[in-house]
């Protein structure tokens, strides 16, 4: 059972100088903030919305005509302008922030600009017949150093693990951002940054969508802990490693339950819970370059 209530710690990127040590204590105890005063304008994320609602309600043979990346997860069509627009604003958001995180901790001169991004579409079809307080995505990290969330307003479910172990529900906030930090952070800050815990719960009767934006890897995909996180008193805590079979040996070693949740986010055929995804990699990729 999970205690109602949680806030999560919120960002004004308004007015940041005054919010540094709020961020990396957020991002260091928490592994989670919400963003306000961010560039993405409303009316784009109000469009982004709607057009993951169109995408969703397409017939399950036009998703499925995919080729062009994960199989089976997905078939992005129009409108791509919409998708490529909010996927060039929220990937230059999440580099900021990304950058502005570690500046906090006086790493000056790291860029985020090359590292591989991914956009997902998540619908958790949750209906009058599903139990109110049944799992829709199992308890999970994510498989990156960010995750830039664009949530349901209309229908909560997310819940974050504290520091006690215990779950604690985040409500949406109109107009913000999600923000949660992942295994890559923990590993390229050799332990400093918290990737957080966190799973979907039925909450309502009805369908729950929510955007996610994720920064994954470095161009190269070697991903191991920066030299300014290592000296004598934090000795080195993991050894490089490539990004892509660090992806693929976690999905390996995820329990059937997870594996459920892996389902829903990259098999729309197959996947044990009634959930849809749909994923976005080269696409979006190349649309982010042309919108430059």
């Amino acid at each position: 059972m999970a205690t109602e209530g949680f806030v999560v710690p919120v960002i004004d990127l308004s007015k940041f100088e005054e919010e540094k040590e709020k961020l990396i204590s957020a991002v260091i105890t928490y592994g989670s903030f919400r963003v306000i005063n961010h560039v993405v304008p409303q009316k784009l994320m109000s469009d982004m919305k709607a057009s993951t609602e169109y995408l969703f309600k397409l017939p399950s043979e036009v998703k499925q005509c995919n080729t062009d990346v994960i199989i089976k997860s997905g078939h992005v069509v129009a409108p791509l302008e919409i998708l490529s627009t909010y996927a060039s604003k929220v990937h230059d958001l999440m580099v900021d922030l990304a950058s502005k995180i570690v500046e906090c901790l006086g790493i000056m001169s790291y860029s985020f600009q090359e590292w591989h991004s991914h956009l997902r579409m998540n619908r958790y079809n949750f209906t009058k017949e599903t139990i109110i307080g049944s799992i829709g995505g199992a308890v999970h990290t994510d498989n990156s150093f960010i995750t830039v969330v664009l949530e349901d307003e209309s229908v909560d479910g997310l819940e974050i693990m504290d520091l006690t172990g215990n779950f604690v529900s985040v409500d949406p906030v109109p107009g913000t951002f999600l923000c949660t930090m992942g295994d890559i952070a923990k590993i390229w800050s050799n332990g400093r940054f918290h990737n957080v815990r966190h799973r979907i719960i039925c909450k309502k009767a009805m369908p729950r969508t929510t955007v996610a934006l994720f920064m994954l890897a470095p161009k190269d995909n070697k991903i191991e802990p920066q030299a300014e996180f290592v000296d004598f008193e934090h000795p080195k805590l993991y050894q490089s490693f490539d990004y892509n079979e660090y992806r693929m040996l976690k999905l390996s070693n995820l329990s059937l339950t997870e594996k459920g949740h892996i389902d829903i986010s990259y098999n729309l055929a197959n996947s044990n819970f009634d959930n849809d995804a749909i994923e976005t990699g080269k696409e979006i990729e190349h649309a982010i370059k042309r919108q430059k």
